[in-house]
């Protein structure tokens, strides 16, 4: 007898969940001595995943988005956009490697406020490191 598609969906959530989370953990450890990190690896659609708050003032510096590696880059884009549009703080995108670039075209398209960071994936499907353009 099959599973109940629910029983798969959550299976599903669950990697995906793995995924963020590790990413989230790559993040943690390159800023956790700039920033106070707080984490959402389970925020609705059109809120950050990470937002990077001044450890003295707690304002947001900088939000990040995850691009799962399933995901279409327009797609999410249009959900994110008036969070990204409202908020004055810097915004990062973190997308798969092979993602990059379309990623970056979309972005140059709909703010100056926005930067992409890329990240490859192990064998296992966590993230292996997250690349940031230093600029």
């Amino acid at each position: 007898m099959d599973k109940p598609k629910k029983y798969d969906k959550m299976v599903l959530d669950m990697s995906k969940l793995s995924l963020k989370s590790s990413i989230i953990k790559l993040v943690t450890q390159k800023f956790s001595d700039r920033f106070k990190i707080i984490e959402e690896p389970c925020s609705s659609k059109a809120l950050p995943n990470i937002i990077l708050t001044d450890k003295k003032y707690d304002e947001p510096i900088f939000d990040m988005f995850i691009l799962e590696p399933m995901e279409d880059p327009g797609e999410k884009l249009k959900g994110w956009k008036t969070y990204i549009n409202k908020s004055s703080e810097k915004h990062y995108i973190l997308v798969p490697k092979d993602k990059f670039e379309i990623v970056e075209s979309l972005v140059d398209l709909m703010s100056g406020n926005i930067l992409v960071a890329k990240y490859t994936l192990k064998d296992d499907g966590k993230a292996k490191e997250v690349i940031f353009d230093e600029r």
